[in-house]
């Protein structure tokens, strides 16, 4: 399985044996193969910005443009 920088899966292989798994158990496999590659990306993308958001003025930037873009997504209000 692979998945993109923002975890959405981009690609998908299912082998012959992961077929005989039987739906239940593809199901799950797949949840959980899909739910560790987005939380990999996540991380590989958070430990890439990590230098630039630690930076002051490149965390005011990115405030700035969270703003104009209306992302309320880090808002301390988000409910």
């Amino acid at each position: 399985m692979t998945v993109d920088a923002h975890g959405k899966v981009t690609d998908l292989r299912l082998t012959p044996q992961a077929l005989r798994l039987g739906e239940a158990q593809l199901r799950r496999t797949l949840l959980e193969t899909i739910q560790r590659a987005q939380a990999d990306a996540q991380r590989q993308a958070e430990a890439t910005a990590r230098p630039y958001i630690d930076d002051p003025a490149a965390a005011t930037a990115v405030s700035f443009i969270r703003e104009a873009l209306g992302d309320n997504s880090h808002s301390p209000h988000r409910m």
